[in-house]
């Protein structure tokens, strides 16, 4: 996976911008009346180094530091999502709360999440994954 915001100069500098990337997200009312508008944002290193570090403890690890299990699934996603998604009310954003997330459906905040994870660099990239299994 390319990173858009990266590019090499005539002078073989690497640059990058510096602004925070974004997605809409809308969610529509179960009538399809009442359309909510929210944003997902990047996180600052800071903001994702401390997510990173408070869900640790969801995780088992051996002793290399891998991965092999997970303690609890309960708040993964609203941890995430509290930390990065905005909803735009009156023109100003606000975190939303973990009881929002709570409530919406499974299929929602599961595409939510991943959007979440590939906006803030949470997932394994396709060549990260080829690698570890050389």
């Amino acid at each position: 996976m390319s990173d858009k915001n990266k590019k090499v100069n005539g002078n073989g500098e690497l640059e990058f911008s510096l602004q925070t990337a974004t997605r809409p997200v809308v969610l529509i009312s179960p009538d399809g009346k009442t359309r909510e508008h929210y944003e997902l944002r990047e996180m600052t290193v800071k903001d994702r180094e401390i997510y990173s570090n408070d869900s640790r403890k969801r995780f088992i690890f051996d002793a290399k530091g891998e991965v092999i299990g997970i303690n609890t699934f309960t708040g993964m996603q609203a941890e995430l999502l509290t930390r990065c998604m905005v909803k735009i009310e009156n023109g100003k954003p606000r975190l939303v709360t973990e009881a929002e997330v709570a409530g919406w459906p499974s299929k929602a905040t599961t595409q939510i999440f991943a959007a979440a994870q590939e906006i803030n660099h949470l997932k394994k990239t396709e060549e990260e994954a080829e690698a570890k299994k050389d």
